[in-house]
Formats: C-alpha cells, sequence, structure tokens
C-alpha cells in the first residue's frame, strides 16, 4: 500500500460540464510543505561532497567533461529548488554563479577543450556552496526530486548541443591543420630541383 501522500485520489464530477469544471480531475494527494519527507542527512553529505569535489577539479582544470556537466546539473538543480522555496537570495547567488562560472567553464572547455573556472570566478563558486547545502537540508524530497528531473532533462540538452559545437570547432581546426599542411608540402615540392 503506497503512503498516504502518495494515493492518487480521484475526484467524482458528474459527466456533464458545471461551473466550467471538467468532468473528472486526479489529483494526487501532497501533505503541505513543512510535512513532507525531507532529505537524509547520508544524502545531504554526499551532495556536499560531490559539490565540493567537482568545484575542485575544475578550478584545477579538467579534460573530462562529465565533471563540467555534474556541476551544471546540481547548480541547476539548487538554483530550480531555490526558486520554487522562494529563497530569493539563494536564488539570485546561484543564478550569479550559472551564468558567469558554469558559463565561463563550458566555453573553456568547447574553446580549448579543458573545462576550467577562471581566477576570478573560483572564490564566486566556493561562496555558493554553503547556499547549496543550506537549500538541501530544508528542502523536501519531492521538491528536490522535481529539481533534479528538471535539470537533467536541461544538463543532456545543453551537453548535446555542446557537444556537436565542440566537434564542429575540432574539426575547423584539423581542416586548418590539414590546409596548412598542404601548402607546406606544395612549397616543399616547389622548391625541390626537378630531375632532367
Amino acid at each position: 500500500m503506497k503512503p498516504w501522500w502518495v494515493q492518487e485520489v480521484l475526484v467524482q464530477m458528474t459527466s456533464k460540464r458545471k461551473n466550467g469544471r471538467s468532468p473528472q480531475k486526479i489529483r494526487s494527494a501532497l501533505p503541505p510543505p513543512g510535512m513532507r519527507p525531507k532529505l537524509d542527512t547520508a544524502k545531504i553529505w554526499a551532495i556536499a561532497i560531490n559539490m565540493q569535489s567537482n568545484v575542485g577539479e575544475l578550478t584545477a582544470g579538467t579534460m573530462d567533461d562529465s565533471i563540467l556537466w555534474d556541476f551544471v546539473g546540481g547548480l541547476l538543480t539548487w538554483k530550480r529548488v531555490a526558486q520554487e522555496l522562494k529563497y530569493k537570495e539563494a536564488y539570485a547567488v546561484l543564478h550569479v554563479v550559472y551564468t558567469t562560472a558554469a558559463a565561463s567553464a563550458i566555453v573553456s572547455w568547447i574553446t580549448k577543450g579543458v573545462a576550467k573556472f577562471s581566477e576570478d570566478e573560483a572564490p564566486k563558486v566556493y561562496e555558493s556552496l554553503p547556499w547549496c547545502e543550506a537549500l538541501a537540508e530544508v528542502v523536501d524530497l519531492l521538491t528536490a526530486t522535481a529539481a533534479a528531473k528538471w535539470s537533467q532533462s536541461l544538463v543532456d540538452q545543453l551537453s548535446a548541443d555542446y557537444k556537436k559545437e565542440r566537434l564542429q570547432r575540432i574539426e575547423q581546426e584539423l581542416a586548418k591543420i590539414d590546409a596548412i599542411t598542404v601548402e607546406r608540402r606544395t612549397a616543399e615540392n616547389l622548391a625541390l630541383p626537378q630531375a632532367a
């Protein structure tokens, strides 16, 4: 048997439309936000450790794009949680980090092949981590799950788009190298004396 907050309640109405209502609606019964189950301590610690390690890797610079997208996904998740819980200050801090640090790490990965924060962005990212941890302690499980699903779909779309852009950039670089190689070989062939 499902817990009471998950059970679906079927609201029966007449088949004819009365007062602008639809004939039937299925609603999920949810407790008020203060009574919903929270994340347990182990999950909160895992989230904190994961965010710290991702930020450490991106501060040092990494060629592993999965760390970049994991960081972006976590940042988008906590930004969405702050938006849902109406924590304006946390949302503002996370939005600034997303639009500056995460964006520059993505651009760095596309252009150089290494995901890395710039020197002035790393302190902003480290300052945002306590906000993520505080949100993890107050958010309920249902809101956190919904935010994680939302951010994962967005990250999947972003990573696919940016991987295509990265591949196009690599192909352009290879085409330039090929053109230079052809020019050098042509110049070398012209410089060789012709056998009579």
